[in-house]
């Protein structure tokens, strides 16, 4: 077991609004290394969220940690899950319709970045239903033309689309690095 003195990526988050694009690089990057040996292992997370990454020290270039797999599955390639888990900010479009697969834990991890980036969730309610509502049916609204650390505008309901987009954002984030230093996406 590990010491974590730094607490919930969440905390962080709420103290400073938002992490600056370096920051999140950083833990992107290790997030995804993590996520990508959990399917290397067959296990999917689907709770993949701000208050189950624990940060080693206060610091946004901390080690992260994924926590909390009380709802984590094992699977194979290709094996559908249809049982709703996870937090419903964080829900894919599939998994709200309830026939989804490992690859839930990447949208997860879209969201995740989002709210790291702008400190709020792209996707939002006022209660349960309002919010998976909003992930099937809502847009992704960014603060600027220009879209952070390479994803594209998306809109619910295309969702190849943004499984693809955030493939490609994971293949970024991991081979972008000199020295072993992530570099500006």
């Amino acid at each position: 077991m590990d010491l974590c003195r730094g607490g919930e990526l969440f905390d962080m988050i709420n103290e400073y609004d938002r992490l600056s694009e370096a920051d999140t690089a950083v833990i992107a990057k290790q997030l995804l290394g993590g996520i990508d040996y959990m399917h290397s292992k067959g296990v999917m997370h689907r709770d993949i969220k701000a208050e189950n990454v624990l940060l080693t020290e206060w610091s946004a270039t901390a080690v992260v940690k994924i926590i909390d797999f009380g709802i984590a599955a094992k699977f194979q390639r290709g094996e559908m899950f249809d049982k709703i888990s996870g937090s419903p900010q964080y829900m894919a479009p599939e998994l709200v319709g309830q026939r989804y697969d490992y690859r839930v834990d990447m949208w997860a991890f879209g969201i995740l970045m989002y709210f790291t980036l702008y400190g709020r969730y792209p996707f939002d309610g006022n209660n349960v239903r309002e919010i998976l509502l909003t992930v099937l049916h809502g847009t992704i609204e960014w603060e600027s033309d220009e879209p952070r650390l390479g994803v594209r505008r998306a809109r619910a309901g295309t969702v190849p689309i943004r499984l693809e987009l955030l493939v490609d954002l994971h293949q970024k984030l991991l081979n972008k690095t000199k020295n072993g230093v992530p570099l500006k996406i």
